[in-house]
């Protein structure tokens, strides 16, 4: 069902485009709310998926659409029924942020000077997974700010780097704060295989964890509940997979003293909350431009660095060539634990 918008006759009006991934939406919520706060004479609309709507619903002065692209405005014909419904060539700008071709499709037929397209410097990502180049490329968070420059909006970067998720912070028993004693969360999991933490692997690293006396809670998706109902007999903390929506996992999230997470959803959604985040990055690499915000080289941890074929993908979705996902096999479970441990001394 649409939540319709509310346009000010007497406002500029501008709609954002962003349907997936969770991570990516993670990157854009700053962003987004910096425009909002800076630009208040223009009455902001974030069209998305339903179940993303929780991490914006916060955001003051900004309106949602979730329209249900999956069934009732599925294909080239329920987008453009969903375009003229929602009279998107009526917005006086829109900020495309994903640029594919469902968005393009719903901005068809409106004039090109009102909208605005993230770049994702495509050609330089593959630069990097070809081999040929090796130069850091600028974050997507960047990027997608970019989009806003572009169209004319203000946005300071020094906002958007300290923006931080409005916590309720609820009393949580299953996360047990004591006193001096760290709570670390970890999401080993990923929607590709190439990106996530192999059972083995994960289990050595709990273990170890676990006698250097960390308590750690598990987080991950419903896909993930099999895996994680697995590992969480190596944990001393809660297992919080699956359990939650959005807006109270962030709760959870923002309690942690750290958060160990792939190339994925977990690491962003923790960042917004500032918890310290390390990512172990598989067949993917934090040049590619989705590391977590305010994280930076220490915080990243490639154990296929050294591989001749890595990065062997932008969004790890292509199959390993060698089958044996070395990146990932070649995981020091002792050296990650050995890190958090030194990590957390300095914050307790």
């Amino acid at each position: 069902m649409i939540r319709n918008s509310i346009r000010s006759c007497a406002m500029n009006s501008c709609l954002i485009i962003r349907f997936s991934s969770l991570g990516d939406l993670a990157m854009c919520l700053p962003v987004i709310n910096t425009a909002c706060i800076q630009n208040p004479d223009t009455s902001f609309t974030l069209l998305t998926r339903k179940r993303f709507a929780g991490l914006f619903e916060r955001v003051e002065q900004l309106q949602l659409i979730t329209p249900d692209i999956d069934e009732q405005y599925r294909g080239i014909i329920g987008l453009r029924k969903l375009a003229k419904e929602l009279n998107i060539s009526g917005y006086d700008r829109v900020i495309d942020l994903h640029d594919v071709l469902r968005s393009r499709i719903l901005t068809f037929g409106c004039h090109q000077k009102k909208i605005f397209r993230v770049d994702k410097c495509r050609k330089d990502k593959q630069a990097i997974i070809q081999q040929k180049s090796n130069t850091p490329l600028r974050p997507m968070r960047a990027l997608y700010g970019d989009v806003f420059k572009k169209a004319g909006y203000q946005l300071h970067d020094e906002v958007c780097r300290s923006y931080v998720f409005p916590t309720s912070h609820p009393d949580i028993e299953d996360l047990q704060a004591n006193t001096g004693t760290p709570n670390v969360g970890y999401a080993p999991f990923a929607a590709h295989a190439q990106k996530a933490i192999p059972m083995d692997i994960s289990i050595k690293l709990l273990e170890a964890l676990a006698v250097r006396g960390i308590i750690v809670h598990l987080f991950g998706g419903q896909d993930d509940l099999q895996d994680a109902q697995i590992l969480e007999k190596k944990i001393l903390g809660t297992n919080f997979v699956g359990r939650y929506g959005l807006e109270k996992e962030l709760d959870i999230m923002s309690q942690l003293d750290m958060m160990i997470s792939t190339d994925s959803s977990s690491g962003h959604l923790a960042a917004l909350t500032q918890t310290p985040v390390m990512t172990i990055w598989g067949a993917t690499d934090y040049k590619l431009g989705f590391a977590p915000r305010n994280s930076s080289i220490q915080d990243y941890y490639v154990p296929g660095a050294n591989l001749d074929c890595h990065p062997c993908s932008v969004y790890g979705k292509k199959r390993c060539k060698t089958r044996d996902l070395a990146c990932l096999s070649n995981i020091d479970a002792k050296f990650i634990a050995d890190t958090i441990y030194q990590q957390l001394k300095f914050i307790h």
